[in-house]
């Protein structure tokens, strides 16, 4: 079939229309007619760092909710009319050691969603149909989209340690992750502090579940600090020299990064060996722990603040979205059949 799509036009950094081709689902996939996609970040660098001629063309989006319309002759999990949500995963080799303990996202041979095939700015989508994840009645879905990518790297770290590591935690930076970190460290019993380099997020902060506020700018309090917390979950990519938030941690506490900085993390090493203290990146999660995340969210009331724009508005979402004046999350509508 021919879907129509959002395809990036990397000489002028924008989305043209056009028209992808798909295949029928193979024996382990499934179509999904796509209704919602969320922004992330990434789009925007893939479609603006991404060459004028790129092959296969270049269909962001990775945050994607829609109804499966086409089944694979292998599938029997789900069925036609099934609501799923598709993340930054489209599949997996399915025999590697990662995979048969549950942790698909850790697979070399993990298929990405927009990266060598086309993504969520479309019509449709084919994918393994164990990456199509269904979201449950009641969670709606221009809120399930953004948890597909911003809401599962905050999720899977936090539900991996915060358990062990202890209540004392932080949040730093305060945007599409760090708003969402809040709330599912607030639903979890713990009471997060927020460090961000915006005063002006102070009072959004509070109302996601922060207990206190930090402006990172401010010398003088961060200097003062002292060592308070096991875990500290580092949202915000503009932050390369973690030696601060190293420095604030308790003995034996953990510093997740999961903001992807454009340079080389650094750290003084006397801080992570003095005190056997952990640096840790994190990315997505498995299709298990989608699942687990959406029931959490649905039960806890967590959900993004979005913003949501009609498809065929994508490019000027994308630059609210450049602008940062998008408070926390982009969410397109689907509109592309209808155009």
């Amino acid at each position: 079939m021919d879907a129509p799509a959002l395809t990036a036009d990397g000489n002028r950094g924008l989305l043209v229309r056009s028209s992808i081709s798909i295949d029928d689902p193979r024996e382990n996939e499934v179509l999904v007619r796509i209704t919602h996609c969320g922004l992330c970040r990434s789009d925007l660098n893939r479609i603006r760092i991404q060459g004028a001629d790129p092959n296969p063309p270049a269909v962001p989006g990775h945050e994607i909710v829609g109804e499966v319309v086409q089944l694979g002759s292998g599938v029997s999990e789900l069925s036609v009319g099934t609501r799923v949500g598709i993340g930054w995963q489209s599949g997996s080799c399915g025999r590697c050691e990662w995979c048969s303990q549950g942790q698909e996202h850790l697979c070399a041979g993990q298929e990405e969603t927009c990266i060598g095939r086309p993504g969520g700015f479309a019509t449709h989508i084919k994918v393994q149909s164990r990456f199509a994840i269904p979201v449950p009645e009641g969670l709606d879905s221009a809120h399930a989209a953004p948890l597909l990518c911003a809401g599962i790297t905050v999720f899977s770290p936090i539900v991996r340690h915060v358990p062990h590591a202890g209540p004392r935690t932080a949040v730093v930076g305060i945007g599409g992750l760090g708003h969402l970190a809040l709330q599912f460290l607030r639903a979890m019993g713990c009471r997060p502090d927020a460090f961000s380099t915006s005063p002006s997020k102070e009072i959004d902060a509070l109302g996601f579940g922060a207990e206190s506020f930090f402006c990172l700018e401010d010398r003088k309090t961060m200097g003062r600090m002292i060592p308070g917390y096991d875990f500290i979950l580092s949202t915000s990519p503009g932050i390369s020299d973690v030696t601060d938030l190293l420095r604030i941690l308790r003995p034996r506490g953990i510093l997740s990064v999961v903001g992807l900085p454009p340079a080389n993390v650094t750290f003084a090493a006397d801080e992570l060996v003095g005190f056997q203290k952990t640096i840790e990146g994190s990315p997505v999660g498995s299709p298990e722990r989608i699942t687990e995340m959406f029931r959490f969210a649905l039960a806890q009331g967590v959900k993004p603040k979005i913003e949501s724009f009609p498809m065929t508005d994508a490019n000027k979402a994308l630059e609210r979205l450049a602008a940062k004046q998008i408070r926390y999350r982009g969410v397109l509508i689907q509109d592309l059949d209808a155009a």
